[in-house]
């Protein structure tokens, strides 16, 4: 446990430090190597951690006061022939700065301007060219990449009837390298447009190997508080950044989502947001489409009451995170019946405390404003248990709670 914060911590980046013997190259493996964490928290501080194979302990080596702002976004990478990371920072101030790790102390490079609300999220990505892509998501609904190459000698003198977007340097000490310093330019590569509110999160495809060569595809995902998550690719046609797929959820009271990442080869990716949900997509090969996939799901706070429909098919359980949740079997051909959360009749703006069944179409829940509501099912209900749980309930008349309730017929574990 590292203790150092006094405020939440909000972001968190790590990385493998190289080893000293030979330069950076990608995809290498660094395992057993001392280890870097950088964080950063609501007490408007950044701090830097770092592990040495000897003890294995993790030591503070610096905490950077950012005075009362606030970073949101954070991420790690190592330049080619460089042993010093590099670190890029977003946060309250609309704008990206970049950071070298040099002889124990976060040395300022430069600052990326552009985003005109909070930037939430940074990741790095290496090209095949040698370029390293930074996108940078903000809540102005924009995602901006940057690009940052190494800058040539005789691209130095620009030809004045060239039209070309602003460009910033640094330069970096290289080790391991004939070339002391080399000199990087920083540009603006795309700015994606397409989310409808704040975007939370990006993340990059994950690199593949092929042929014994890594090849990082030009892709990513963002996700937003308009709930959905949007597939960006290059396309190479054109040369421009275009939305590939776009999937989330339609309708509810939700808040959206707050981050996706990839899994590790590519095939899927998941999301999750405020209410504790998580969304998983796979993609399908033969159609190239994105098909929503069963997901782990269930209450992030304290169940407080449960209750069987009349006739035992199914439940109904209210919980301290303001939900009511409906737990149903899942019945596919050929395979094991399997208990998930089906669906969430009543997202609420209390703490649910009490919940009954009085018929297998209608409930009554009551939370801390000390009210009683009254739910119906509407047709939707029916056909959705119908295709999922093989219960057709639109045959069931309503209950008489005089008649003796039918125990349940099976167990969730």
């Amino acid at each position: 446990m590292l203790e150092g914060h006094v405020g939440a911590v909000v972001a968190l980046a790590a990385s493998y430090l190289p080893p000293s013997d030979k330069p950076v190259s990608d995809m290498e493996d660094w395992t057993g190597q001392p280890s870097i964490i950088v964080s950063a928290s609501s007490d408007s501080t950044i701090k830097i951690w770092v592990r040495e194979v000897q003890d294995g302990e993790f030591t503070m080596k610096q905490s950077l006061s950012l005075n009362r702002g606030f970073v949101m976004g954070l991420d790690v990478y190592f330049m080619k022939n460089s042993k010093r990371p590099i670190l890029a920072a977003g946060g309250d101030d609309c704008r990206v700065s970049l950071f070298e790790w040099q002889d124990g102390q976060l040395l300022k490079l430069m600052t990326l301007t552009g985003h005109e609300d909070w930037i939430r999220d940074l990741q790095f990505a290496s090209l095949n060219n040698g370029d390293i892509l930074l996108a940078s998501a903000s809540q102005d609904t924009y995602i901006r990449l940057w690009n940052i190459t190494t800058l040539q000698i005789d691209t130095e003198k620009e030809d004045s009837e060239e039209i070309q977007l602003k460009k910033k340097n640094f330069t970096l000490s290289c080790q391991g390298d004939k070339v002391k310093e080399r000199k990087y330019t920083v540009s603006l590569e795309a700015v994606l447009i397409g989310h409808e509110d704040w975007i939370y999160s990006v993340d990059w495809y994950p690199p593949l190997i092929r042929d014994g060569i890594v090849y990082q595809p030009q892709q990513l995902i963002s996700a937003s508080m308009d709930k959905t998550v949007i597939v960006w690719s290059l396309d190479k046609e054109s040369e421009m950044w275009m939305e590939q797929a776009r999937v989330g959820e339609v309708g509810g009271n939700t808040l959206g989502l707050y981050g996706g990442v990839y899994s590790n080869d590519g095939e899927r990716f998941v999301a999750h947001g405020y209410q504790g949900a998580f969304h998983i997509w796979k993609l399908d090969q033969e159609n190239q489409k994105w098909c929503p996939q069963v997901a782990l799901s269930g209450h992030f706070g304290s169940v407080l009451d449960l209750s069987w429909d009349p006739l035992g098919l199914f439940f109904l359980s209210v919980s301290s995170d303001q939900t009511t949740r409906l737990h149903a079997p899942w019945k596919q051909e050929d395979k094991m019946v399997t208990w998930h959360e089906i669906s969430r009749p009543q997202v609420h703006g209390y703490n649910m405390q009490c919940v009954a069944m009085t018929t297998s179409s209608q409930f009554i829940s009551g939370g801390d404003e000390k009210v009683l509501r009254v739910f119906e099912a509407p047709t939707l209900f029916f056909e959705s248990m119908r295709s999922i749980s093989g219960i057709d309930l639109s045959q069931v008349h309503l209950f008489d709670l005089t008649y003796e309730v039918t125990k349940p017929i099976g167990y969730l574990i």
